[in-house]
Formats: structure tokens, C-alpha cells, sequence
């Protein structure tokens, strides 16, 4: 059967099965009207649920929900505290640098660890973070 997708434009001027749609409102025909000509009436599917923990927060964001938790100079601190000299550079760069933050970047499991913080605080900070604005 047909599938009627409810834009304006897919009926316009065409016949379906001898039925045309000459006031081109269509999408106001019930699923058995449609049916009757032969029709079935196409309907989206419910958008998939968003895990919020899958969002990233942006650089305001992640160290404005530190300074809440009291810390933003821990972090800091952790992170002067990195022995390896390479590694340090390039999570002092995130730090410092990034636009934007995954939780899944290791650098959450690293510095959590770091700090004594779990990984379940991180997720609830996390989410707090991204109610800020």
C-alpha cells in the first residue's frame, strides 16, 4: 500500500487510485480515509530517548559545576601533579583549552580517581552541568 507521508506537496495535482486532494490538505485525512483509497497514512517514529550523560557540556559548563563542588583548584592541582611530562601537557591543553566536554573522556576517570571521586558523583555533577546556563 501507498504510504502517504502528510507533506504538502506529495498529493498536488496527482490522483491516487482515482481519489485526488484538490484542497491539498491531505494531512487532515484520517488514517481511514486514507485507507479507504488505498492509502496508508505515514507516521513518525518517537524520537529515541537522549542519555543526557551522552551530551557534552561546554567549557563554562564543566568548570562552572567545579567551582560549585569546590573543585576547580583540586583539579588543578591534580593535574600539576601528572608525572609524565606529555601526559601532562595534553590534559593541562583540555583543561584549559577544550570548547566542549565528553563524559567519556578518560580524563574524568583519571582525575576522579585522582580526587577520591566516583564515578556516579561524576555522572550527578555531570547532569547538574548541564542544567547551567
Amino acid at each position: 500500500m501507498p504510504v502517504y507521508s502528510g507533506t504538502q506537496d506529495q498529493w498536488k495535482g496527482e490522483s491516487v487510485n482515482g481519489v485526488t486532494d484538490p484542497d491539498n490538505n491531505g494531512e487532515l485525512w484520517t488514517v481511514a480515509k486514507l485507507a479507504d483509497i488505498g492509502l496508508e497514512k505515514y507516521v513518525s517514529p518517537e524520537p529515541e530517548p537522549v542519555d543526557p550523560l551522552a551530551l557534552s557540556i561546554t567549557r563554562m559548563q564543566f568548570k562552572a559545576i567545579l567551582r560549585i563542588n569546590d573543585l576547580f583548584d583540586a583539579v588543578k592541582t591534580a593535574i600539576e601533579a601528572i608525572p609524565n611530562a606529555n601526559t601532562k601537557a595534553v590534559v593541562l591543553s583540555k583543561f584549559e583549552e577544550n570548547d566542549r566536554y565528553n563524559r567519556d573522556d578518560p580524563l574524568f576517570t583519571t582525575l576522579g580517581a585522582t580526587l577520591g571521586i566516583s564515578s556516579d558523583e561524576i555522572d550527578a555533577m555531570w547532569l547538574q552541568a548541564l542544567g547551567i546556563e
